[in-house]
């Protein structure tokens, strides 16, 4: 009985051990891999604000046409004032001395850096070297190509006063990139599940999206208005929006892993115009991280 005993006591401390060894051996293991996938996906998204820069420098140096030409994909999407390709559109268009400048401010990348996104502040002036007389933001989102170099898919903005300051530093997301074990919701299952997009009526966005959907750190932004940043901020300032919004032309434009968006036009009682919306999963869910609506001028 106590040589049993005694057996059993021997076994139990090999066991664990060899169980702080491998505990031991392992957490390093997984540390560096964890590593290794953020600053693989750090250095993607540090590349994909270069291309932002080079597309602006470009702009600068030989005019809005064959900037856009170079940097949009084929199948690159421009709003003007309604869907187009945006290659065909600048070849077709003759050039012009206005000058466009713009600054990335935030900028976020797909975990398996496939698709990417870049916002901030533009600033437009009738020719280079004067001081500018329109102001705004805009959204770029990336598609890295088979070569590995990133190209617009989708390109949208709007206008604002003149704001106090313009940033120059470009930050991202604190959040931690989506882990293979946190298999996300396929995104077009998802919008279908959550009827997000009721175009059958009217729909309230701020009941059915906004309250439901909004990430905390969700940039927001509108016509005539600076960037509202928050989940907080954002609720409290579209509660004086038009609630109600009709979807007509709603698109999925590409969702891949943990980084999706979609696009469209829609129609209110007041307005009409182009959408925007890119959904981050996180925590187990899909949320907005970015919401534009672009209205069409008379």
């Amino acid at each position: 009985m106590f040589s049993e005993i005694c057996l059993r006591e021997i076994a139990t401390n090999v066991f664990k051990k060899q169980y702080l060894i491998m505990k031991f051996l392992l957490l390093p293991a997984l540390f560096l891999i964890l590593f290794i996938h953020v600053f693989s996906q750090n250095k993607d998204l540090e590349k994909l604000v270069e291309t932002e820069n080079l597309f602006a420098k470009t702009a600068a140096l030989n005019g809005q046409n064959a900037a856009f030409i170079e940097f949009l994909a084929n199948d690159g999407i421009i709003f003007r004032p309604d869907a187009k390709n945006g290659k065909e559109f600048f070849r077709n268009s003759p050039e012009s001395s206005d000058f466009l400048s713009w600054q990335t401010v935030f900028a976020d990348i797909s975990a398996n850096n496939a698709i990417g996104y870049t916002t901030g502040d533009w600033q437009f002036s009738t020719k280079k070297g004067e001081n500018p007389s329109a102001f705004g933001q805009f959204v770029s989102i990336w598609q890295k190509q088979q070569n590995g170099e990133f190209k617009v898919v989708l390109d949208i903005g709007v206008s604002h006063e003149k704001p106090q300051n313009v940033e120059t530093k470009w930050t991202f997301p604190t959040s931690s990139p989506v882990s293979k074990e946190e298999i996300p919701t396929k995104f077009s299952a998802f919008l279908t599940a959550e009827s997000v997009y009721d175009r059958s009526q009217f729909v309230s966005m701020f009941e059915n999206i906004y309250k439901k959907h909004f990430a905390d750190d969700v940039r927001v932004l509108r016509e005539g208005k600076l960037p509202i940043i928050g989940k907080k901020n954002a609720l409290s300032v579209l509660k004086k929006e038009v609630l109600l919004k009709h979807f007509p032309k709603l698109k999925l434009g590409f969702g891949i892993q943990d980084l999706a968006y979609t696009f469209g036009t829609y129609d209110s009682p007041t307005d009409k115009g182009n959408f925007v919306e890119i959904w981050k999963f996180r925590k187990g869910k899909w949320q907005i991280v970015l919401n534009i609506l672009s209205p069409i001028k008379n």
